[in-house]
């Protein structure tokens, strides 16, 4: 899942319209005959020299500075990975010109060595200096394609592994598991259900770890359904599922996004229960009590933008699935250009409200709580507050200061 911003293009300059009325210029002829109107020719203008061309600027090199070390191993990393790469240029380079000179030497040197030959033995080791060559190049091709793949694997590792140490770094997560080849099998991905007619799931850095003693998970994932033509992506982000003490009815959050977003596709059998210009929520009238204001303030804390496009919860009984959908910038690893922190930085921020959103499902304040405790706590939320007397306006608080 780089912030460009939007640039509103310059109003296009609107033509000057002709008159509607045809005759607005007619002036009645007068009975006598007029005199001939001299045509009087205009002079040529002179040609306006034209304006000078504006000299493009160079682009400057962005320079970033990294407030971590591991966000800058990533850069460091990232840097070798692209020399190295560039590096290997002569593996293409050389083979093709002595590839070139070859062939053009396959066919001198037979004809010097043997101008007159009719056996055709001339043109046997022509062709067979040429199949020599193409073999030499199929080898290189191969070892140069094996090299490169894996130093793109030491390149990713090292960039996944800098990036979960500084995401999930103060946070409380321990035994983390996995690597830049784990996978998330398609029926993992299914068993959230948000939506219809995944056919494939592609996944990579899948982790397993232990926050506040639950087994939890998360792993970069694209679902794709088929369409028409070709394949649609219909989730693209990280992907994110931990158990819960919740008993209720299932809970559908989703939180609007912009023109990028891919709202969930299953959930049209579920009411809506509540929706803002931030959020849309589903659920059973029973499901509704439960979405108690803990868990609203923890749901409103987690804010899409230009990075993370769209989220979408799921709360049911035994479990928690969060979808965070963000764009490119954050999903496509850097290659040629440096590396930006700030997606990876907006990714560490939604985390931590991503697991107080984890504390809030289960009722949980301060000290953890049992799950008797954590029940009650939250049916005593959901109590509706007495309505006002008729006749008493409630108190009005004063308004703070602005700062």
């Amino acid at each position: 899942m780089d912030n460009e911003e939007k640039k509103t293009a310059p109003a296009p300059s609107v033509p000057e319209e002709e008159s509607e009325f045809s005759d607005a210029l007619k002036i009645e002829e007068p009975e006598e005959k007029p005199e001939e109107a001299v045509e009087e020719k205009e002079e040529p203008k002179e040609k306006e020299a034209p304006a000078p061309k504006e000299e493009k600027k160079k682009e400057e090199p962005v320079v970033y500075t990294y407030d971590d070390p591991n966000l800058a191993n990533i850069e460091a990393a990232r840097a070798a990975f692209l020399k190295s790469y560039k590096g290997m240029g002569k593996w293409t380079f050389i083979p093709t010109l002595l590839l070139i000179a070859g062939i053009v030497l396959a066919w001198l040197i037979p004809g010097v060595i043997m101008p007159n030959d009719t056996s055709g033995l001339a043109l046997g080791l022509s062709l067979g200096i040429v199949g020599v060559l193409l073999i030499v190049m199929l080898v290189l091709s191969f070892l140069k394609r094996k090299k490169t793949n894996a130093m793109m694997k030491d390149y990713f590792g090292k960039f996944y592994t800098y990036t979960d140490e500084y995401v999930f770094h103060g946070t409380g997560v321990t035994n983390l598991e996995g690597n830049i080849d784990s996978k998330l099998s398609k029926e993992e991905f299914d068993e959230c259900d948000l939506y219809k007619d995944v056919f494939s799931v592609g996944s990579r850095a899948s982790l397993v770890f232990k926050y506040g003693g639950k087994k939890c998970g998360i792993a970069d994932a694209a679902a794709q359904i088929r369409g028409q033509k070709a394949a649609l992506t219909v989730f693209v982000g990280k992907f994110f599922r931990a158990p819960n003490a919740y008993k209720g009815d299932p809970l559908v959050i989703y939180l609007k996004g912009n023109d990028r977003a891919l709202p969930p596709t299953n959930i049209d059998g579920l009411p809506i229960i509540h929706e803002d210009k931030e959020m849309v929520v589903r659920g059973s009238n029973l499901a509704k009590k439960y979405f108690t204001k803990r868990l609203r303030d923890a749901v409103k804390a987690i804010r899409t933008d230009d990075t993370l496009v769209d989220v979408t919860i799921k709360i049911e009984e035994g479990r928690t699935f969060v979808l965070l959908g963000y764009e490119d910038t954050l999903m496509v690893l850097p290659m040629e250009k440096p590396f930006n922190p700030y997606p990876t930085e907006h990714y560490r921020a939604d985390m931590k409200k991503v697991f107080a959103l984890v504390d809030a499902i289960d009722g949980l304040k301060g000290p953890r709580k049992t799950l008797e405790e954590a029940e009650a706590e939250i049916m005593e939320e959901s109590k509706e507050e007495p309505e006002a007397k008729p006749g008493k306006k409630p108190e009005e608080k004063p308004e703070l200061p602005k700062a």
